[in-house]
């Protein structure tokens, strides 16, 4: 819908590539990152939710490895030179290990991309959108237009609402 956004190949082939890891992402890693918050969805007995929820740390591990040995290669995205959508994906599901006690230094590609990726000023204004925690700086808990990156972040909107106001003080 937006080509010129050159966020996948035009070609067929080349489309496949972008298209390639978030095929493999999506029915591993969220899966079984889930079975830690989620395990009750899959067992309703206390002591097999608590076995899959010690499994986690390794089943991500070993999700990660793939993706370490297979899916970054040359260059700094995820095909190699050309950012696409599959980049931002693996940052977003990257950024889960930590949750789950999964050191993402052991993923040296995986680490220096998701190290990449949030010096994108694109991720660093996602990050601000629904943050209610952390710096007022960095909370746009409600964002409608571009320009409420400028205008409506919590230390802007509550430095206006202790300022006094032009007919108060007239």
């Amino acid at each position: 819908a937006f080509p010129q956004a050159r966020l996948a190949p035009a070609d067929p082939y080349g489309l496949a590539r972008p298209q390639e890891l978030p095929s493999y992402l999506a029915p591993t890693a969220p899966v079984a990152h889930a079975h830690r918050p989620r395990a009750s969805r899959w067992a309703d007995e206390p002591e097999a939710q608590a076995a899959m929820q010690r499994k986690v740390p390794a089943n991500m591990t070993e999700c990660f490895t793939l993706i370490e040995r297979h899916c970054l290669g040359e260059g700094p995205w995820v095909l190699g030179e050309q950012y696409s959508v599959a980049d931002g994906y693996l940052f977003t599901v990257a950024s889960w290990l930590k949750s789950v006690g999964v050191d993402i230094a052991q993923f040296p590609k995986v680490h220096a991309h998701s190290q990449r990726m949030a010096q994108r000023p694109a991720v660093q204004r996602g990050r601000k959108v629904n943050r209610v925690t952390g710096d007022l700086a960095n909370q746009l808990r409600e964002r409608h237009d571009a320009s409420d990156f400028d205008t409506k972040t919590q230390d802007k909107i509550e430095a206006a609402a202790s300022a006094p106001s032009a007919s108060s003080t007239s």
